[in-house]
């Protein structure tokens, strides 16, 4: 690696693609997010905000990482609903969706959140993108690729630089589990409060 490689790479700032700055509503909901997907009270699984699942032989109704959140914003006053199988709002102006209802839905990236639903708890995107330590995602080809992968030179399973990645991916691609992805989002969003400060 050059010299000029050397301190380009030095100076990339730890948040610099995605902020962490939240007003102090949307704080309080976000750390309702957290504790919620702390608490066990919700059974994880992939590809829908909320699904069927069964454990054992007892049904019972599964969520991604984004899906609890929908249920959090709900109960909180967010103006959002449950459809069928997603989230919708009659919220003129809300973000990411098929149609004009700004329904929720499950592609092939993960689940979607809606305008209000981001707004509520100021999430980076459709996705609830944040940024983690390389090495906390661990070797993946160029899936989410920190700024050294893009020089070709480091080391996953040891590099501290920021990787760029969405909850939806934490949920469905790397199988975090809900006490991993919170922790992901509390060390992004209150890093004072995950250093025991």
């Amino acid at each position: 690696m050059s010299n000029d490689e050397d301190l380009l790479v030095a100076d990339i700032p730890v948040r610099g693609r995605v902020s962490n700055q939240l007003t102090p509503d949307q704080a309080t909901h976000m750390h309702a997010w957290i504790q919620a997907l702390r608490s066990g009270d919700y059974v994880q699984a992939q590809s829908r905000l909320r699904t069927p699942v069964y454990v054992g032989d007892q049904r019972k109704t599964g969520y991604c990482c984004l899906g609890v959140a929908a249920e959090i914003a709900i109960t909180q006053g967010c103006p959002i609903a449950w459809g069928t199988n997603s989230i919708t709002s009659n919220t003129i102006g809300s973000i990411g969706s098929i149609g004009s209802d700004n329904t929720g839905y499950h592609d092939s990236s993960g689940s979607l959140a809606i305008g209000p639903m981001i707004e509520w708890f100021g999430f980076t995107g459709k996705y609830a993108a944040i940024e983690v330590p390389c090495k906390m995602l661990g070797r993946r080809g160029s899936r989410n690729p920190c700024i050294g992968y893009r020089f070709g030179h480091h080391d996953p399973h040891t590099c501290a630089r920021p990787a760029f990645v969405e909850a939806t991916s934490l949920n469905d691609h790397y199988k975090w589990g809900f006490g991993q992805i919170a922790s992901a989002f509390e060390d992004f969003y209150f890093p004072a409060a995950s250093d025991g400060e």
